[in-house]
């Protein structure tokens, strides 16, 4: 009998009838899998002793062991073995806690209660309880801020079940996986700070995940065997042969190509753990860093390369190239080149073998996912986040990244990963923001100097080659226009013939200008995208569709093409093209903004260098009439004006004027600033995990997933295998707030994934085909 215990109940649609989980097989699939994913995480752990080490591998294994004890009681067991049905009645999550504290253990206590929704708890909401005459981490998980008499009485009645059940859970679980649980006296948060916790949660619901995954899903399969082969020096020398055949338009940009490469290849010392990439447009920055940071990987071992982009439409472009110039002949470029498009990861079990973790040896990934996990309390995304020390990264357009109130938290997380986690970092940008310099963004004790990869010969003749490139101007003497008037100017005869970028604010402003734009004979949807004179990009539509359209765009400014080569065609699209496209405009259109923004449009106006005519144009747009403003840009737009005329100076340095006008706007706001930035480094260095992850949002509003594609959302709802890479390609993130609103129906994964039963335009306006019901939201869609 003691061999009986269930974990996991049986699938309810399962054909082949199979039996439940065993308890004995899902704790030992947990431990062994969880110490394998430790024993690779402590090998990257720079500043931590052995005796540490060794506490925190043994505080570790105790909560991978005790983590589901709480099953063991006889009510939960009679659910799970189908004796009787509906939620388990006792919450095991305070069984294994109330366990690991009974053995003096009190950081396994902290990942066990984390295991499951809402994760990692807050010292300070502890201790809150604690004074209230609880002890810390007991009770219910859910709802510990309301400490009404009713919820601290149910708090109490759970814990006097655990305890009362403490020695019988300890003897069933030994008896039954064959171990003694052992006594391991830690005192946290002092033996781990608020990262290590995060990494050894992520060891603990990665293998638990897993495990069950392979137990509940039938095209699941168990990581048993290493890692994919790494193969640094093979991809390295692949990469440069790729790039010795490329070809460019003028030979003078080609050798500057060239020279960007090689200075990157070459450019490795092992003591500079951060560097950075000033390097202008169109001059391969993506390939020339890759190559810096294969030389890295082989030399220092490293197991994985991350490029982290700042919008979701770069990545297909990026990954694309990558797997042209480092895949090998033979290898499956999905498993060694990972595109992670934005947050697919899911709470249920049912749903979690459609997680995007972080297992390829080269990981493309944005900004979002990527700092906004480290930031989590949640299991289901701290998950893949022990597969990051170790590694290479690659932060493009790293100005773009975060909101410079958020800088100094994510500073402070580059630093400690390269000094204490074996991670190597370039920061990179066409204009880059030296935020790590200033002290108003990063504070004094963080300030530093990073070293570049590129000498300042090289820097200076870049830089005057971009001078050269567009000039800049105003329309309407930098008025404000409605939209009729901004159709007017970008349409006027006077202006010069070729294709133009215009990019706006929000998602909804350009889903009018597009519409503003687009004549009479191209609204239907019989016409071919090829035909079409207005395009239109944004997260409005599903990365498949932006792929498709991105496709289009390039067909356009290819050499052979023909049909487009002299007349006026438009892409409308919001910033999500300002930054890290490889796309080449005559002329640009930016709506107010900042001044980084306006100088990234520019990168995407004769990127080659080959027009002596290109002009970027600032514009103003009225708010009416379904155009709305984007409030977080108010005091950008204010250092934006001041610096206008400097912008025009040919002298000018680019990357220092960029840098002093992101300082002058956080100075703008600094007081409310400050005050943020304190409390959000404050509840880090306290291990208050809830607060830092409501506090570094990256995007204000959480999003949530949500299904295009019908026949997708029919195959989920019948239980047929999909891979998560579908679900992201043929989905788009929208507000959680607009669930009731748009009375959104959800797929049969209930909060996860839901699906867009309105009408959606896959070459155009995407969830935005409907304008005359969506434009009369009062609420900002970006």
């Amino acid at each position: 009998m003691l061999n009986c215990f269930v974990a996991h109940s049986s699938p309810p649609r399962d054909e082949l009838d199979k039996p439940p989980h065993l308890y004995s097989d899902h704790i030992h699939g947990v431990e062994k899998l969880g110490m394998e994913y430790a024993r690779r995480l402590f090998g990257f752990a720079n500043l931590l002793d052995k005796e540490i080490i060794a506490k925190l591998n043994a505080s570790l294994r105790l909560a991978l062991r005790v983590h589901d004890i709480g099953k063991l009681e006889p009510q939960n067991q009679d659910v799970l073995s189908g004796k009787s049905s509906g939620r388990l009645p006792y919450d095991h999550v305070d069984g294994g806690v109330a366990v690991a504290l009974s053995k003096q253990d009190t950081l396994a206590a902290w990942l066990i209660r984390a295991h499951h929704f809402p994760g990692l708890a807050s010292v300070c909401r502890e201790r809150s309880i604690e004074r209230r005459g609880l002890p810390i981490l007991r009770g219910e998980r859910y709802e510990r801020d309301d400490l009404s008499r009713d919820r601290i009485k149910q708090h109490r009645q759970l814990i006097e079940k655990s305890d009362e059940l403490l020695e019988e859970l300890a003897l069933k679980h030994e008896q039954s996986c064959d171990h003694k649980l052992a006594e391991n006296i830690t005192n946290f948060p002092k033996d781990a700070d608020a990262l290590t916790t995060r990494l050894l949660l992520s060891c603990l619901v990665d293998s638990d995940h897993s495990d069950t995954a392979a137990y509940y899903a039938k095209n699941y399969i168990k990581e048993s065997k290493p890692p994919v082969c790494v193969r640094w020096h093979e991809r390295l020398k692949k990469l440069e042969d790729y790039i010795s055949k490329l070809k460019g338009r003028d030979v003078k940009r080609k050798k500057m190509r060239d020279e960007l490469f090689d200075q990157c290849r070459a450019n490795y010392s092992p003591l500079d753990k951060i560097l950075t990439c000033a390097a202008p447009v169109g001059l391969g920055k993506t390939t020339s860093v890759m190559a810096n940071l294969l030389n890295c990987a082989k030399k220092e071992g490293l197991r994985r390369i991350f490029v982290v982009a700042p919008y979701t439409n770069i990545i297909k472009q990026t990954v694309d190239t990558l797997r042209k110039g480092l895949v090998l002949e033979g290898e499956n470029p999905h498993a060694i080149i990972a595109e992670h498009h934005h947050r697919a990861n899911f709470d249920s079990p049912d749903s979690r073998q459609y997680a995007q973790l972080w297992k390829a040896p080269i990981v493309v990934t944005t900004a979002v996912q990527f700092f906004e996990t480290l930031a989590s309390a949640s299991p289901s995304s701290i998950r893949k986040l022990h597969e990051l020390p170790g590694s290479a990264i690659f932060i493009d357009e790293c100005h773009a990244c975060v909101p410079a109130k958020l800088m100094k938290q994510a500073w402070h997380w580059i630093q400690q990963l390269a000094s204490c986690w074996s991670c190597h970092f370039v920061l990179a940008s066409g204009s880059l923001v030296k935020f790590w310099e200033r002290e108003e963004i990063v504070g004094e004790e963080r300030r530093v100097n990073v070293p570049s990869l590129l000498s300042n010969d090289f820097f200076r003749k870049a830089q005057d080659a971009e001078q050269k490139r567009v000039d800049f101007r105003k329309l309407n003497d930098g008025s404000a226009l409605t939209k009729a008037q901004l159709r007017k100017c970008i349409l006027s005869e006077k202006m010069e013939i070729g294709s133009k970028l215009i990019i706006l604010n929000t998602v909804q402003s350009a889903a009018v200008i597009a519409k503003e734009l687009q004549p009479p004979e191209e609204n239907s949807n019989d016409l071919n995208l090829s035909d079409r004179s207005i395009l239109h990009l944004s997260t409005a539509l599903t990365p498949n569709d932006r792929d498709r359209i991105i496709e289009e765009i390039k067909a356009r400014q290819s050499d052979k093409n023909n049909q487009w080569k002299n007349r006026n065609w438009y892409l409308v699209a919001t910033s999500c093209v300002e930054a890290g496209v490889d796309l080449d405009f005559n002329f640009g259109y930016r709506e107010r903004c900042s001044v980084t923004s306006f100088l990234q449009t520019a990168g995407r106006v004769n990127r080659e260098g080959l027009s002596y005519n290109s002009i970027v144009y600032d514009f103003l747009l009225k708010e009416s009439d379904g155009i709305v403003k984007h409030p977080a840009f108010n005091d950008s737009i204010k250092v934006f004006d001041r610096y206008w005329e400097k912008m025009l100076q040919e002298s000018c340095d680019l990357d220092d004027l960029s840098t002093r006008a992101l300082a002058e706007e956080i100075v703008l706001d600094e007081e409310k600033r400050s005050r943020f930035v304190s409390r959000l480094m404050q509840h880090e260095q306290n291990c208050d995990f809830q607060e830092v992850q409501e506090l570094f949002k990256i995007i204000e509003s959480k999003s949530v997933t949500v299904l295009i594609t019908s026949s997708l959302r029919d195959r989920l709802n019948k239980g047929a295998s999909v891979t998560h890479h579908e679900i992201q390609r043929n989905s788009v993130q929208i507000w959680s707030t607009k669930i009731k609103e748009y009375n959104l129906e959800p797929c049969c994964f209930g909060r996860d994934l839901y699906y867009w039963g309105y009408g959606y335009d896959p070459d155009v306006f995407g969830y935005m085909k409907d304008l005359n019901i969506i434009s009369q939201n009062k609420g900002i869609i970006i």
